[in-house]
């Protein structure tokens, strides 16, 4: 306990604090000075409300929380640095009963912080072996931008009922913010990162309300932002024929030999470049010249299969068999580092010297530096890339699996979105709806320009009226939901439109 002397202390500077704070007009919230007994240093007593919940008709309920911050090195004796320093106490207990009260939403069931920590966490999703730990990622910091935005303006919509209430007008203005260039945005975003971002944040609240029964379904669906999308470059016809004679004229170059069957292996295959470089001896079926490789290195077991073709094993076997057909074992890698350097001896038959290494694969970047090389001796536009080739082939492949996403998927080392994503428009979309002759011998007559919207029809019961026939945009959700165009084909538009609303 404080002596008396140190009592009438405390109770005289209490006295002088309050006629500081008249006198300098200062706007102080309700607090007391009290004086640790042990250490004789100052602490100040403040109140902040306290998120409790929400009552039953969903209003927000606070308390008076008790909070003590200790002053560093100000005892009871130094009354006139601690009188000097009033305003900048007053001001930072503004900021902790600010922050507190934030804080009293992070662990609660009704803060957004609260289910972006759950949310964020692999193993709280029910289908969490089919998220990839980069989408996480990518949800992460989605969620947390937006946290940082509702702190710093909005503190309010940090409470998820918020958002049942004015949550679509909120998202539209932060969306609007974060393409505007401020000392807030370090990079203003494009109209595809608004969509990706909204898309995030949408599927995030519906999450919640998957796992919280009494938040509302769908609080911000239903908004469409422009998305911002160049087209997938994709190499033409008459550049692969370029692409092909280069190959016939330069197969027996010295400088371009090996560069020419690594590139004759990846039009074949399309392999993604970094497989295409790793590939071992040892993923060669020599019996039936069949090429092994997995896109998932994790997943071994199950790997992919291409037969080469007459024409690429004669040209790469001497690289794979020996010279009495056995598998070859003086190097690791199918394609080893290979290349020709310049020596000093010029105009001799021993111009170019061979440099190799058996233990070492050839390079990525090495591969698209030749083929950049290659692209500007044809006189090409300089932009194509190995890419350009890779959507080429997945769009031919799709072209003859008559839209085989799955399969195009599995072949190619792509995922279905984004095979959706960047090729749907170049579909071929051929669904026969239902015809209805029911008009046929009606002359309708209508004001103005006619109208082009699908015909519909009621469903069963009552409920919402569906189109007549699958539109194209119904149909591109369906593919979306990994449903192959032969079997688009065979629904109903109600049984379309069902599937639909229960992916929403």
């Amino acid at each position: 306990m404080l002596k008396n002397k140190e009592k009438e202390i405390l109770k005289n500077l209490r006295s002088e604090t309050k006629k500081e704070l008249l006198k300098q007009n200062l706007a102080a919230p309700l607090f007391s000075i009290q004086c640790d007994y042990r250490t004789k240093k100052l602490k100040l007593n403040y109140s902040y409300p306290k998120y409790i919940g929400i009552n039953s008709n969903k209003e927000k309920i606070f308390k008076k929380q008790q909070k003590d911050y200790y002053l560093k090195n100000i005892t009871l004796s130094q009354k006139e640095e601690f009188l000097t320093n009033l305003p900048n106490y007053i001001k930072m207990m503004n900021n902790k009963i600010e922050e507190d009260s934030k804080n009293s939403f992070i662990n609660d069931r009704q803060s957004i912080i609260y289910w972006t920590t759950k949310y964020t966490n692999i193993s709280n999703r029910s289908n969490s072996k089919a998220i990839k730990e980069s989408s996480i990622k990518g949800d992460k910091e989605s969620l947390e931008s937006l946290i940082n935005y509702c702190k710093l303006f909005y503190p309010q919509m940090l409470d998820i009922w918020e958002w049942s209430k004015n949550g679509k007008d909120f998202i539209i203005s932060y969306m609007k913010f974060k393409q505007l260039k401020s000392s807030h945005n370090k990079k203003p975003w494009s109209d595809g990162t608004v969509n990706s971002n909204y898309q995030r944040i949408r599927a995030f609240f519906n999450w919640i309300s998957y796992n919280y029964i009494t938040f509302p379904a769908n609080s911000i669906s239903g908004l469409v932002f422009n998305k911002n999308k160049s087209s997938v470059p994709i190499l033409k016809e008459n550049e692969l024929e370029s692409i092909k004679k280069f190959i016939e004229s330069h197969n027996k170059v010295k400088n371009w030999k090996w560069f020419i069957e690594m590139l004759t292996i990846f039009l074949e295959t399309g392999l993604k470049l970094e497989i295409l470089c790793s590939l071992k001896v040892e993923d060669i079926d020599i019996k039936d010249r069949t090429l092994l490789y997995n896109f998932n290195k994790k997943n071994r077991d199950k790997p992919e299969k291409y037969k080469l073709s007459e024409y690429s094993w004669e040209l790469i076997s001497h690289l794979i068999v020996n010279k009495n057909n056995s598998l070859r074992n003086d190097k690791n890698f199918l394609f080893h580092q290979r290349f020709y350097r310049s020596t000093l001896n010029k105009g001799s038959e021993n111009e170019m010297k061979l440099i190799e290494n058996p233990e070492k694969s050839f390079s990525v970047n090495g591969f698209r530096k030749k083929f950049s090389d290659m692209i500007v001796i044809l006189g090409l536009n300089k932009k194509i890339t190995p890419q350009y080739y890779r959507n080429y082939l997945i769009l031919k492949m799709l072209g003859s699996t008559n839209n085989n996403i799955n399969l195009v998927s599995k072949k190619m080392g792509v995922s279905n979105q984004t095979i959706i994503n960047n090729f749907i428009n170049n579909f071929e979309i051929d669904i026969k709806g239902e015809k209805l002759d029911l008009f046929e011998n009606e002359i309708l007559k209508t004001k103005g320009k006619p109208k082009t919207k699908p015909k519909r029809k009621r469903l069963k019961g009552g409920g919402v009226s569906v189109p007549f026939m699958i539109t194209r945009e119904m149909f591109r959700e369906l593919v979306s939901m990994g449903y192959s165009k032969k079997e688009i084909s065979k629904m109903k538009s109600e049984e379309a439109h069902e599937l639909i609303l229960k992916e929403l």
